[in-house]
């Protein structure tokens, strides 16, 4: 109960609501009277003193002194409830308190010295996960076991630290709290740390190859047929995917092209020849982690180009458009 200490002085009637629990105290006695009223108020008052029983010839007589509470006291009743992260509480029938409850758990609060790598740690846009998450040891190069999958969505870029060196890819494919699927660098060892970066640390790069452009092998398409050349002009980063796409077939065998980093093949796929085109207008994906890591990072100033390693039966497929996807350290 909350009280507001006030006093108050009267003389002992016995016409006078609770006077009967006073006329039962005498001399120097203590007691308490409490009444309830019909809204719920709970008055409570301490008696500190009540004079001799002596009654005058009107019927009053007597005195008393009430030491009580104010009319908007709190019932007892009332209670108090400990929240995410609390405990204690109760009514309030005593003084309550409310501790913050410390822990690792999702409804508990982090104690201000606790390990961050052991949980998780935002670091230049890449979340650690947390060990306990997932198995070490890759199902396979592409497939990492998970027990809890909670901040991993499919496009999202990743990182994983194998012996030492940090490799990157992008979330593919999660089933929930079971794996993930990657494409990217290869997983071929056991990963010592896990981490999930922000959309931010992706870029896309469109590149086109206009009319014919597999009527012979070309390392140099962009340079060679469109009079284009490109460099990277932007902070350190890894391809880890890239998908191609013909506006015209071939009419005989079908073209191969592979994207080169500084003159070096990045797509492993059939010998380094990279992804073999399709019937028009199907884009043609490099295969989850066939990606060379000697030769994926790209940094400022790196010449990037398209390269037809396999001609096309006939000579006349045309068009070519491809999707680079970056992943930024």
């Amino acid at each position: 109960m909350v009280r507001r200490a006030f006093t108050q002085y009267g003389q002992r009637k016995t016409a006078v609501a609770n006077t009967t629990a006073l006329a039962a105290l005498t001399g120097n006695d203590e007691g308490t009277i409490r009444r309830v009223t019909a809204d719920g108020l709970d008055y409570q008052y301490d008696v500190e003193a009540v004079s001799p029983d002596v009654v005058s010839d009107d019927g009053v007589g007597g005195w008393w002194q009430l030491t009580g509470a104010s009319p908007d006291t709190v019932p007892e009743s009332r209670t108090i409830t400990a929240g995410t992260a609390l405990t204690g509480g109760g009514d309030l029938s005593a003084n309550r308190t409310l501790n913050v409850d410390l822990g690792t758990g999702a409804s508990q609060a982090a104690a201000g010295d606790h390990d961050h790598d052991a949980d998780y740690l935002a670091q230049d846009g890449w979340t650690l996960i947390a060990s306990a998450n997932y198995t070490a040891t890759p199902a396979s190069t592409s497939q990492l076991t998970m027990s809890d999958t909670t901040g991993l969505a499919v496009g999202l870029p990743i990182k994983y630290t194998i012996s030492g060196t940090d490799y990157y890819g992008v979330v593919d494919s999660v089933t929930e709290d079971t794996n993930v699927t990657i494409v990217g660098a290869p997983m071929g060892d056991d990963l010592s740390a896990l981490y999930v970066g922000t959309p931010a640390k992706l870029s896309v790069v469109n590149l086109f190859v206009a009319s014919t452009y597999a009527d012979g092998t070309d390392t140099d398409l962009l340079a060679n047929d469109m009079s284009a050349p490109l460099k990277w002009l932007g902070p350190a980063a890894h391809l880890v995917f890239f998908s191609a796409n013909q506006a015209t077939a071939d009419s005989g065998t079908e073209p191969k092209v592979n994207i080169q980093i500084g003159n070096a093949a990045v797509s492993t796929n059939d010998s380094n020849n990279g992804v073999q085109l399709s019937t028009a207008g199907t884009w043609v994906d490099n295969s989850d982690v066939a990606i060379n890591t000697t030769n994926y990072a790209v940094a400022w100033g790196d010449e990037l180009e398209v390269a037809c390693t396999a001609a096309g039966g006939t000579g006349d497929a045309a068009d070519l458009t491809l999707l680079l996807l970056f992943v930024s350290e």
